[in-house]
Protein backbone atom coordinates (compact mmCIF):
# COMPACT_ATOMS: atom_id res chain seq x y z
CA UNK A 1 0.00 0.00 0.00
CA UNK A 2 1.27 3.17 -0.57
CA UNK A 3 3.11 5.68 1.64
CA UNK A 4 0.71 8.49 3.26
CA UNK A 5 -2.77 6.55 2.71
CA UNK A 6 -4.63 4.33 4.25
CA UNK A 7 -7.35 2.15 3.90
CA UNK A 8 -11.18 2.48 4.77
CA UNK A 9 -14.68 1.48 4.33
CA UNK A 10 -16.48 2.26 1.25
CA UNK A 11 -19.73 3.43 3.22
CA UNK A 12 -17.92 5.40 5.59
CA UNK A 13 -14.49 6.41 6.06
CA UNK A 14 -14.25 6.01 10.19
CA UNK A 15 -14.30 2.43 9.64
CA UNK A 16 -11.79 -0.74 8.96
CA UNK A 17 -11.61 -1.56 5.46
CA UNK A 18 -13.61 -5.22 4.84
CA UNK A 19 -11.47 -8.20 5.68
CA UNK A 20 -9.79 -9.28 2.65
CA UNK A 21 -9.57 -6.32 1.14
CA UNK A 22 -6.07 -5.62 -1.07
CA UNK A 23 -4.72 -2.53 -2.79
CA UNK A 24 -0.97 -2.85 -3.86
CA UNK A 25 1.42 -1.23 -6.60
CA UNK A 26 2.96 -3.24 -9.42
CA UNK A 27 4.98 -2.16 -12.24
CA UNK A 28 3.52 0.95 -11.81
CA UNK A 29 -0.26 0.40 -11.55
CA UNK A 30 -2.21 0.53 -8.79
CA UNK A 31 -4.52 -2.12 -8.33
CA UNK A 32 -7.37 -2.72 -6.09
CA UNK A 33 -8.96 -5.97 -5.91
CA UNK A 34 -9.64 -8.77 -3.25
CA UNK A 35 -12.79 -7.86 -1.26
CA UNK A 36 -14.88 -4.89 -2.84
CA UNK A 37 -16.14 -2.25 -0.82
CA UNK A 38 -12.85 0.44 0.12
CA UNK A 39 -11.63 3.22 -0.06
CA UNK A 40 -7.61 3.76 -0.38
CA UNK A 41 -7.65 7.80 1.43
CA UNK A 42 -5.20 10.11 1.88
CA UNK A 43 -3.83 11.25 5.55
CA UNK A 44 -3.36 14.24 3.95
CA UNK A 45 -6.28 16.82 3.36
CA UNK A 46 -6.20 19.24 0.54
CA UNK A 47 -8.10 22.24 -0.76
CA UNK A 48 -7.20 23.39 -4.42
CA UNK A 49 -5.50 21.17 -6.46
CA UNK A 50 -4.82 19.03 -9.71
CA UNK A 51 -5.15 15.65 -10.11
CA UNK A 52 -4.32 13.19 -13.42
CA UNK A 53 -4.35 9.91 -13.85
CA UNK A 54 -5.68 6.94 -16.07
CA UNK A 55 -8.25 4.14 -14.96
CA UNK A 56 -9.15 0.78 -16.46
CA UNK A 57 -12.35 -1.11 -15.37
CA UNK A 58 -13.79 -4.79 -15.88
CA UNK A 59 -17.23 -5.21 -17.32
CA UNK A 60 -18.65 -4.78 -13.78
CA UNK A 61 -16.45 -2.12 -12.53
CA UNK A 62 -17.27 0.25 -10.45
CA UNK A 63 -14.85 2.71 -8.83
CA UNK A 64 -14.60 6.70 -8.12
CA UNK A 65 -12.36 9.22 -6.78
CA UNK A 66 -13.14 10.74 -3.55
CA UNK A 67 -12.44 14.76 -3.13
CA UNK A 68 -12.45 17.04 -0.45
CA UNK A 69 -13.78 13.97 1.87
CA UNK A 70 -14.00 14.35 5.88
CA UNK A 71 -12.36 11.26 8.10
CA UNK A 72 -15.37 9.88 7.89
CA UNK A 73 -18.78 9.46 6.56
CA UNK A 74 -19.44 8.07 2.92
CA UNK A 75 -17.35 10.70 0.34
CA UNK A 76 -20.24 10.41 -1.73
CA UNK A 77 -22.08 12.28 0.09
CA UNK A 78 -20.05 14.05 2.99
CA UNK A 79 -17.62 15.05 0.70
CA UNK A 80 -17.40 14.80 -3.03
CA UNK A 81 -16.89 11.43 -5.47
CA UNK A 82 -16.28 11.49 -8.90
CA UNK A 83 -18.09 8.61 -10.44
CA UNK A 84 -15.92 5.91 -12.57
CA UNK A 85 -18.29 3.32 -13.19
CA UNK A 86 -18.62 0.65 -16.76
CA UNK A 87 -22.21 1.09 -18.28
CA UNK A 88 -22.81 -2.58 -17.77
CA UNK A 89 -22.38 -2.44 -14.23
CA UNK A 90 -25.80 -0.84 -13.70
CA UNK A 91 -27.68 -0.08 -16.90
CA UNK A 92 -30.67 1.38 -15.24
CA UNK A 93 -28.53 4.12 -13.60
CA UNK A 94 -28.90 7.71 -13.67
CA UNK A 95 -27.26 10.10 -15.31
CA UNK A 96 -25.43 11.57 -12.73
CA UNK A 97 -24.35 7.58 -11.15
CA UNK A 98 -22.18 7.52 -14.68
CA UNK A 99 -18.62 8.35 -14.83
CA UNK A 100 -17.62 11.51 -14.86
CA UNK A 101 -20.32 12.90 -12.59
CA UNK A 102 -20.67 13.83 -9.45
CA UNK A 103 -22.51 10.93 -7.89
CA UNK A 104 -26.12 11.12 -7.99
CA UNK A 105 -25.25 14.97 -7.77
CA UNK A 106 -24.23 16.66 -11.27
CA UNK A 107 -24.48 14.62 -14.04
CA UNK A 108 -21.55 14.65 -17.00
CA UNK A 109 -22.09 16.65 -20.07
CA UNK A 110 -21.12 13.68 -22.18
CA UNK A 111 -20.20 10.55 -21.93
CA UNK A 112 -16.66 9.95 -22.81
CA UNK A 113 -15.76 6.93 -21.36
CA UNK A 114 -14.36 4.18 -23.23
CA UNK A 115 -15.38 0.33 -21.72
CA UNK A 116 -11.98 -2.32 -21.09
CA UNK A 117 -9.57 0.44 -21.93
CA UNK A 118 -7.32 3.13 -20.42
CA UNK A 119 -8.96 6.23 -19.67
CA UNK A 120 -7.57 9.48 -19.22
CA UNK A 121 -8.85 11.40 -16.13
CA UNK A 122 -8.02 15.11 -15.19
CA UNK A 123 -9.83 16.85 -12.05
CA UNK A 124 -8.80 20.42 -11.04
CA UNK A 125 -10.88 22.03 -7.98
CA UNK A 126 -10.09 25.54 -7.01
CA UNK A 127 -12.71 27.21 -4.29
CA UNK A 128 -16.11 26.44 -5.56
CA UNK A 129 -14.66 25.98 -8.82
CA UNK A 130 -14.57 22.24 -10.22
CA UNK A 131 -13.67 21.05 -13.64
CA UNK A 132 -13.20 16.83 -14.52
CA UNK A 133 -11.69 16.37 -18.44
CA UNK A 134 -12.33 12.45 -19.22
CA UNK A 135 -10.25 11.60 -22.30
CA UNK A 136 -9.23 15.26 -23.29
CA UNK A 137 -12.19 16.51 -23.46
CA UNK A 138 -14.46 18.66 -20.35
CA UNK A 139 -16.83 16.44 -18.82
CA UNK A 140 -17.82 18.54 -16.00
CA UNK A 141 -17.12 22.20 -15.29
CA UNK A 142 -19.19 23.25 -11.76
CA UNK A 143 -19.50 26.47 -9.65
CA UNK A 144 -20.50 24.24 -6.26
CA UNK A 145 -21.44 27.07 -4.82
CA UNK A 146 -24.47 27.28 -7.33
CA UNK A 147 -25.52 24.19 -6.29
CA UNK A 148 -28.39 24.09 -3.59
CA UNK A 149 -30.42 20.75 -4.03
CA UNK A 150 -30.30 18.11 -1.15
CA UNK A 151 -28.59 14.89 -2.87
CA UNK A 152 -30.98 11.27 -1.60
CA UNK A 153 -28.19 9.12 0.30
CA UNK A 154 -28.69 5.30 -0.44
CA UNK A 155 -31.41 4.88 2.51
CA UNK A 156 -33.44 7.71 1.15
CA UNK A 157 -32.58 10.15 3.44
CA UNK A 158 -30.94 13.92 2.62
CA UNK A 159 -27.53 14.70 2.11
CA UNK A 160 -25.76 18.33 2.17
CA UNK A 161 -25.74 20.02 -1.13
CA UNK A 162 -22.78 20.40 -2.67
CA UNK A 163 -22.39 24.28 -1.53
CA UNK A 164 -22.31 22.84 1.89
CA UNK A 165 -19.91 20.39 1.67
CA UNK A 166 -16.39 20.97 2.93
CA UNK A 167 -13.89 22.72 0.79
CA UNK A 168 -11.03 20.74 1.90
CA UNK A 169 -10.61 17.16 2.48
CA UNK A 170 -9.20 13.63 1.76
CA UNK A 171 -8.39 12.48 -1.63
CA UNK A 172 -8.97 8.68 -2.33
CA UNK A 173 -9.96 5.90 -4.80
CA UNK A 174 -12.20 3.27 -4.61
CA UNK A 175 -12.93 -0.29 -5.05
CA UNK A 176 -16.20 -1.66 -5.56
CA UNK A 177 -16.12 -3.82 -8.31
CA UNK A 178 -17.88 -7.29 -9.26
CA UNK A 179 -15.62 -8.93 -11.10
CA UNK A 180 -12.27 -7.82 -10.98
CA UNK A 181 -9.90 -5.32 -10.04
CA UNK A 182 -9.91 -1.57 -10.54
CA UNK A 183 -6.23 -0.31 -12.24
CA UNK A 184 -4.93 3.42 -11.63
CA UNK A 185 -0.88 4.43 -13.54
CA UNK A 186 0.46 7.45 -13.95
CA UNK A 187 -1.30 9.23 -10.93
CA UNK A 188 0.07 12.67 -10.49
CA UNK A 189 -1.15 15.63 -8.04
CA UNK A 190 -0.24 18.51 -7.43
CA UNK A 191 -1.57 21.16 -4.67
CA UNK A 192 -2.57 24.69 -5.49
CA UNK A 193 -3.15 25.80 -2.44
CA UNK A 194 -2.86 23.86 1.22
CA UNK A 195 -5.99 24.04 3.53
CA UNK A 196 -7.09 27.16 5.36
CA UNK A 197 -7.55 27.26 9.47
CA UNK A 198 -11.05 27.59 8.66
CA UNK A 199 -11.25 24.80 6.07
CA UNK A 200 -9.76 22.56 8.11
CA UNK A 201 -12.03 23.01 11.47
CA UNK A 202 -14.56 23.01 8.68
CA UNK A 203 -13.85 19.61 7.84
CA UNK A 204 -12.77 18.50 11.13
CA UNK A 205 -16.60 19.49 12.69
CA UNK A 206 -18.11 17.54 9.58
CA UNK A 207 -16.12 14.49 10.75
CA UNK A 208 -17.51 15.37 14.38
CA UNK A 209 -20.89 15.23 13.01
CA UNK A 210 -21.02 11.90 11.49
CA UNK A 211 -19.39 10.24 14.72
CA UNK A 212 -19.60 12.67 18.08
CA UNK A 213 -19.08 9.68 19.83
CA UNK A 214 -15.29 9.67 18.52
CA UNK A 215 -13.45 10.88 21.22
CA UNK A 216 -10.28 11.36 18.48
CA UNK A 217 -12.67 13.52 16.51
CA UNK A 218 -13.92 15.80 18.91
CA UNK A 219 -10.09 16.25 20.14
CA UNK A 220 -9.56 17.30 16.45
CA UNK A 221 -12.90 19.34 16.14
CA UNK A 222 -11.42 21.26 19.75
CA UNK A 223 -8.02 21.16 18.31
CA UNK A 224 -8.86 23.35 14.79
CA UNK A 225 -11.54 25.52 16.90
CA UNK A 226 -8.95 26.73 19.10
CA UNK A 227 -5.85 27.24 16.50
CA UNK A 228 -8.44 29.75 15.04
CA UNK A 229 -8.23 31.54 18.79
CA UNK A 230 -12.02 30.29 19.88
CA UNK A 231 -10.69 28.92 22.64
CA UNK A 232 -14.43 29.16 25.08
CA UNK A 233 -15.77 27.19 22.20
CA UNK A 234 -12.62 24.56 22.22
CA UNK A 235 -13.06 24.24 25.73
CA UNK A 236 -16.80 23.87 25.38
CA UNK A 237 -15.95 21.23 22.68
CA UNK A 238 -13.86 19.30 25.11
CA UNK A 239 -16.19 19.41 27.94
CA UNK A 240 -19.31 17.68 26.22
CA UNK A 241 -16.37 14.98 25.08
CA UNK A 242 -15.70 14.55 28.59
CA UNK A 243 -19.52 13.90 29.63
CA UNK A 244 -18.61 10.69 27.35
CA UNK A 245 -15.00 9.48 28.12
CA UNK A 246 -14.58 11.20 31.56
CA UNK A 247 -11.19 9.12 31.86
CA UNK A 248 -9.84 10.91 28.24
CA UNK A 249 -6.40 11.56 28.58
CA UNK A 250 -6.75 13.91 25.70
CA UNK A 251 -9.46 15.59 26.00
CA UNK A 252 -7.97 16.60 29.35
CA UNK A 253 -4.98 17.50 28.06
CA UNK A 254 -5.83 19.82 25.24
CA UNK A 255 -8.49 21.14 27.69
CA UNK A 256 -5.87 21.79 29.88
CA UNK A 257 -3.85 23.52 27.49
CA UNK A 258 -7.00 25.89 26.57
CA UNK A 259 -7.43 26.85 30.45
CA UNK A 260 -3.88 28.16 29.75
CA UNK A 261 -4.57 30.04 26.79
CA UNK A 262 -7.49 32.01 28.92
CA UNK A 263 -5.01 32.72 32.17
CA UNK A 264 -7.13 30.06 33.88
CA UNK A 265 -4.05 28.45 35.50
CA UNK A 266 -6.62 26.54 38.54
CA UNK A 267 -8.52 24.69 35.62
CA UNK A 268 -5.49 23.62 33.93
CA UNK A 269 -3.66 22.21 36.63
CA UNK A 270 -6.55 20.54 37.85
CA UNK A 271 -7.43 18.96 34.28
CA UNK A 272 -3.39 18.48 34.15
CA UNK A 273 -3.52 16.83 37.11
CA UNK A 274 -6.03 14.53 36.79
CA UNK A 275 -4.41 13.37 33.02
CA UNK A 276 -1.13 12.65 34.25
CA UNK A 277 -2.34 10.52 37.09
CA UNK A 278 -4.51 8.91 34.52
CA UNK A 279 -1.23 8.16 32.31
CA UNK A 280 0.40 6.40 34.98
CA UNK A 281 0.89 2.43 34.22
CA UNK A 282 -0.36 3.13 30.62
CA UNK A 283 1.77 3.16 27.06
CA UNK A 284 2.35 6.65 25.75
CA UNK A 285 1.70 7.48 22.31
CA UNK A 286 3.24 9.99 19.81
CA UNK A 287 0.80 13.02 19.24
CA UNK A 288 -0.26 13.37 16.12
CA UNK A 289 0.28 17.55 15.23
CA UNK A 290 -2.35 20.13 14.22
CA UNK A 291 0.13 22.57 12.52
CA UNK A 292 3.31 20.36 11.22
CA UNK A 293 7.16 21.01 11.39
CA UNK A 294 8.46 21.78 7.54
CA UNK A 295 9.49 18.02 7.94
CA UNK A 296 6.06 16.67 8.41
CA UNK A 297 7.53 14.20 11.52
CA UNK A 298 5.59 14.57 14.92
CA UNK A 299 7.91 15.13 17.69
CA UNK A 300 5.90 15.25 21.11
CA UNK A 301 3.51 12.56 22.89
CA UNK A 302 0.44 12.70 24.87
CA UNK A 303 1.55 11.59 27.93
CA UNK A 304 4.76 14.34 27.54
CA UNK A 305 2.69 16.78 26.83
CA UNK A 306 0.79 16.26 30.10
CA UNK A 307 3.47 16.73 32.00
CA UNK A 308 5.31 19.68 29.65
CA UNK A 309 1.42 22.06 30.14
CA UNK A 310 0.78 20.59 33.95
CA UNK A 311 4.76 21.91 34.44
CA UNK A 312 3.84 25.22 33.09
CA UNK A 313 0.63 26.06 34.56
CA UNK A 314 2.41 25.16 37.98
CA UNK A 315 5.08 27.94 37.04
CA UNK A 316 2.73 30.35 36.25
CA UNK A 317 0.87 29.90 39.17
CA UNK A 318 4.27 30.12 41.46
CA UNK A 319 4.11 26.93 42.42
CA UNK A 320 7.83 26.19 42.01
CA UNK A 321 8.97 23.24 43.38
CA UNK A 322 5.99 21.29 41.91
CA UNK A 323 6.63 22.94 38.49
CA UNK A 324 10.09 21.59 38.86
CA UNK A 325 9.03 17.92 39.34
CA UNK A 326 6.58 18.09 36.50
CA UNK A 327 9.76 19.10 34.46
CA UNK A 328 11.49 16.10 35.58
CA UNK A 329 8.70 13.85 34.52
CA UNK A 330 8.25 15.51 30.94
CA UNK A 331 12.14 15.09 30.77
CA UNK A 332 11.95 11.23 30.95
CA UNK A 333 9.27 11.07 28.42
CA UNK A 334 11.41 13.04 26.00
CA UNK A 335 11.73 11.59 23.20
CA UNK A 336 13.66 13.19 20.60
CA UNK A 337 16.09 16.67 21.09
CA UNK A 338 13.02 18.76 20.25
CA UNK A 339 11.36 17.89 23.68
CA UNK A 340 14.73 17.73 25.23
CA UNK A 341 15.34 21.45 24.34
CA UNK A 342 11.75 22.48 25.31
CA UNK A 343 11.49 21.02 28.49
CA UNK A 344 15.25 21.83 29.74
CA UNK A 345 15.11 25.43 29.08
CA UNK A 346 12.18 25.88 31.18
CA UNK A 347 13.63 23.51 34.13
CA UNK A 348 16.66 25.72 33.72
CA UNK A 349 14.13 28.77 34.84
CA UNK A 350 12.52 26.46 37.28
CA UNK A 351 15.65 25.39 39.59
CA UNK A 352 17.26 28.94 39.14
CA UNK A 353 14.00 30.99 40.43
CA UNK A 354 13.91 28.71 43.51
CA UNK A 355 17.82 29.94 44.03
CA UNK A 356 19.33 26.27 43.03
CA UNK A 357 22.23 25.62 40.85
CA UNK A 358 20.98 24.78 37.05
CA UNK A 359 23.60 22.58 36.04
CA UNK A 360 21.08 19.70 35.35
CA UNK A 361 19.61 22.01 32.57
CA UNK A 362 22.75 21.96 30.91
CA UNK A 363 24.28 20.09 28.04
CA UNK A 364 28.12 18.84 27.32
CA UNK A 365 28.77 20.67 23.86
CA UNK A 366 29.14 18.10 21.89
CA UNK A 367 25.62 17.07 22.70
CA UNK A 368 24.34 20.70 21.91
CA UNK A 369 26.02 20.67 18.80
CA UNK A 370 24.84 17.10 17.12
CA UNK A 371 21.26 18.00 18.65
CA UNK A 372 18.70 17.05 15.48
CA UNK A 373 15.75 20.11 15.88
CA UNK A 374 13.57 20.31 13.65
CA UNK A 375 11.23 22.53 15.50
CA UNK A 376 11.90 23.75 18.78
CA UNK A 377 14.63 26.31 17.32
CA UNK A 378 14.31 29.13 20.07
CA UNK A 379 14.48 26.73 23.18
CA UNK A 380 17.89 24.86 21.42
CA UNK A 381 19.61 28.34 21.40
CA UNK A 382 18.28 29.16 24.74
CA UNK A 383 20.28 26.67 25.85
CA UNK A 384 23.69 27.39 23.30
CA UNK A 385 23.17 31.64 25.31
CA UNK A 386 22.78 29.32 28.46
CA UNK A 387 26.58 27.02 27.88
CA UNK A 388 27.95 31.02 26.46
CA UNK A 389 27.90 29.79 22.94
CA UNK A 390 25.90 32.33 21.60
CA UNK A 391 25.11 35.72 22.54
CA UNK A 392 21.64 37.74 23.53
CA UNK A 393 22.20 39.39 20.38
CA UNK A 394 22.71 36.42 18.10
CA UNK A 395 19.14 34.91 20.04
CA UNK A 396 17.25 37.27 18.48
CA UNK A 397 18.73 38.07 15.75
CA UNK A 398 16.52 37.54 12.51
CA UNK A 399 12.99 37.60 15.52
CA UNK A 400 11.09 40.76 15.07
CA UNK A 401 8.21 41.06 17.65
CA UNK A 402 4.89 39.87 16.68
CA UNK A 403 5.38 35.75 16.76
CA UNK A 404 5.42 33.18 19.08
CA UNK A 405 9.07 32.24 18.20
CA UNK A 406 9.72 35.89 19.24
CA UNK A 407 7.83 35.66 22.45
CA UNK A 408 9.51 32.25 23.48
CA UNK A 409 13.23 33.60 22.85
CA UNK A 410 12.08 37.29 24.38
CA UNK A 411 10.77 36.01 27.53
CA UNK A 412 13.26 33.39 27.94
CA UNK A 413 16.07 35.87 27.67
CA UNK A 414 14.32 38.25 29.71
CA UNK A 415 13.69 35.52 32.78
CA UNK A 416 17.35 34.86 32.35
CA UNK A 417 18.56 38.36 32.85
CA UNK A 418 16.72 39.43 35.14
CA UNK A 419 17.78 36.17 37.05
CA UNK A 420 21.56 37.98 36.25
CA UNK A 421 20.77 40.93 37.76
CA UNK A 422 20.07 43.01 34.55
CA UNK A 423 16.37 43.52 35.53
CA UNK A 424 15.88 47.12 33.99
CA UNK A 425 16.43 45.27 30.50
CA UNK A 426 14.73 42.29 31.21
CA UNK A 427 11.53 44.26 31.81
CA UNK A 428 11.90 46.44 28.83
CA UNK A 429 12.04 43.07 26.55
CA UNK A 430 8.54 41.53 28.89
CA UNK A 431 6.95 44.84 28.38
CA UNK A 432 7.81 44.34 24.56
CA UNK A 433 6.59 40.82 24.58
CA UNK A 434 3.27 41.44 26.18
CA UNK A 435 2.30 44.47 24.10
CA UNK A 436 3.62 42.76 20.44
CA UNK A 437 3.54 39.13 20.61
CA UNK A 438 0.80 36.19 19.79
CA UNK A 439 -1.39 36.22 23.27
CA UNK A 440 -1.55 32.74 23.08
CA UNK A 441 2.02 32.25 23.10
CA UNK A 442 3.73 30.60 26.24
CA UNK A 443 5.94 33.19 26.37
CA UNK A 444 3.48 35.67 26.50
CA UNK A 445 1.26 34.27 28.93
CA UNK A 446 4.42 34.19 31.35
CA UNK A 447 5.91 37.61 30.50
CA UNK A 448 2.09 38.92 32.01
CA UNK A 449 2.42 36.81 34.47
CA UNK A 450 6.26 37.96 35.44
CA UNK A 451 5.62 41.13 35.23
CA UNK A 452 3.08 41.06 37.78
CA UNK A 453 5.31 39.68 39.76
CA UNK A 454 7.58 42.21 39.11
CA UNK A 455 5.25 45.22 39.78
CA UNK A 456 6.08 47.02 43.17
CA UNK A 457 4.20 46.45 45.89
CA UNK A 458 1.92 49.79 47.12
CA UNK A 459 4.02 49.90 50.29
CA UNK A 460 7.00 50.69 47.89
Amino acid sequence: MPAGWSLTAWSDLAESAPDGTEWRVVDGELLAAGARGSWLISEQSYADFELEFEFLLTMLGNSGVALRAPPAGDPAFDGLELQLVDLRYRPEALPSELTGGLYRALAPEQQLYQPERWNRCRIRAVGAHLQVWLNGSPVLDADLDAQAATVPRHDGSAASSLRERPRAGRIGFQHLSRDGAARFRGLRLRELRAPSAEERLAEARAAWLIHPEREDFTVWYGRRMAYLGRYEEAIGIYTAGLQQHPGSIALLRHRGHRFISLRRFGDAIADLERASELARGRQDEVEADGMPNAAGIPRSTLHGNVEYHLALALLLEGRLHEAELAWRRALVLSTNDDTLCAVLAWLHLSLREQGKAAFEAFLPQPQLDRMEILENFAYHELLLYDAGRITAAELMRGHPAGSVEHATRAYGLAARLILSGDESTGLRMLEEVVAADAAAAFGTIAAEVLLRRLEPSPRD
